[in-house]
């Protein structure tokens, strides 16, 4: 729920108001992806590239010379990623089994690895092997890292292992996108679009609820809201790209990491109230480690409190539904409201629509509207309650997520609230 026009999307990391044009797309649960391509697996990569070149980026590289160059650059490296990817099998992942690898309920234990782990970490050495060779002889540092990566490989014995793999290779990956792309946005982004679309298509949750399944990182894809808007970071950053937003590409790099630390947490079997090993690396990332943070972690719907490093508390929470997800990034708390009415933008005869509510307490955290605000509608918070469900009391309007805001739990937040101050930041990934 929001308490301002939830039509006004701002850049990412709050850098500039921007208004974001209706889409109509195929699919009412599927992801807007601005390259049908992306969808499909076995179709042509240099379809990709045909269909990149008819839009507005094209524009950006005005050069002929150039232009081929970058794009057969992109065509060798997407290539390499899809022979990769589609090893991966796109099988919806079942409530049971994704408990599992959030770890809502169980530590994780030092056994060994399974030989699916095995061959997930192969493939995760490989991206970076095929990353590395492309750059060739820009690579004085990363060939470095990737003779660490394969040492690291080769004593993986223990689960534990196997996460800090998953880790260390995600952050070296993250350190190369600039690279690959030649410093160029609109290349990166056509990057960055389509490997967390392929990473979502082999990560579908199977809602039992209503049959459907779901993209466990919708936050990160491209969403048409079913209000003539678009959701999603890969929304918000194309539209910086449009924008010629002179930090875009630093924008794309930083989600890009996000995303590969959600992509380690969903391989964590620790419980949500305890530290998490993607929490330290993240709080390095972004040098909050003397900060007072939340970080919330989106297929945990769960956030850890963090001050000077240290784990103070934990709580779950219920995030944006699948097609107006919660953006991810960093954010300063802002302006508390209380008691304030939360309206709805929504036509009433839209299944988005909500009546009139009142909220206790409610903190702004980016200046479209969204917020981190009580829900006294909902009973049930944490794993899939962003998606369709039944909510245990009762009342329809928690049977599905947010409309992009954090909902929490009155008396937790009513707790908080006078601890969350301006100099608090809200960390999503």
């Amino acid at each position: 729920m929001q308490a301002t026009d939830p039509l006004r999307v701002e850049t990412l990391f709050c850098s500039g108001t921007m208004f974001i044009e209706a889409c109509n797309h195929p699919g009412a649960e599927t992801s807007s992806a601005p390259f049908s391509c992306l969808t499909l697996p076995g179709v042509p990569f240099f379809l990709l590239i045909l269909a990149e070149r008819s839009t507005h980026l094209e524009q950006d590289m005005k050069n002929s010379y150039y232009r081929r160059i970058t794009s057969l650059i992109v065509l060798a490296f997407l290539c390499g990623l899809c022979i990769i990817g589609l090893m991966t099998p796109a099988l919806p992942v079942t409530k049971e089994a994704h408990s599992q690898s959030t770890g809502a309920q169980k530590p994780l234990a030092s056994t060994e690895l399974t030989m699916v782990m095995k061959q997930r970490a192969q493939r995760k050495l490989q991206m970076l092997e095929s990353s590395v060779q492309l750059l060739g002889q820009r690579a004085t540092r990363a060939r470095q890292q990737l003779q660490q990566t394969r040492a690291q490989y080769a004593t993986l014995t223990t689960k534990q292992d196997y996460l800090h793999f998953f880790i260390q290779t995600g952050t070296y990956l993250t350190g190369l996108q600039k690279e690959l792309a030649q410093q160029n946005p609109a290349q990166m982004l056509a990057l960055y679009l389509h490997y967390v679309q392929q990473w979502g298509d082999a990560h579908r949750y199977y809602d039992a609820f209503d049959g459907k399944d779901y993209y466990l990182n919708s936050s990160y894809l491209t969403m048409d809201g079913k209000n003539g808007t678009l959701y999603g970071a890969g929304a918000l950053l194309r539209e910086m790209v449009q924008q010629h937003t002179s930090d875009a590409l630093q924008h794309i790099q930083d989600t890009y990491f996000l995303h590969s630390m959600l992509e380690a947490n969903v391989e964590d079997m620790t419980p949500f109230n305890r530290p998490h090993a993607v929490d330290s690396r993240l709080l390095s990332y972004f040098k909050l480690e003397k900060e007072h943070v939340l970080v919330l972690s989106l297929t945990e719907q769960a956030v850890r409190i963090y001050r000077h490093g240290a784990l103070e508390r934990s709580f779950l929470v219920t995030t944006g539904r699948h097609h107006r997800p919660t953006p991810p990034g960093l954010f300063r708390l802002g302006q508390h409201q209380k008691n304030i009415v939360l309206h709805s933008y929504d036509a009433p005869s839209s299944p988005d629509y909500y009546s009139p509510t009142t909220v206790q307490h409610a903190i702004q955290f980016w200046e479209n509207g969204y917020l981190l605000h009580s829900s006294p509608w909902r009973q049930d918070y944490g794993p899939f309650t962003q998606f369709p469900h039944r909510d245990s009391g009762g009342n329809p309007e928690g049977n599905n997520g947010s409309h992009g805001c954090i909902n929490v739990p009155p008396a937790t937040l009513a707790q908080l609230e006078p601890s969350l101050t301006e100099q608090t930041r809200l960390l999503i990934f």
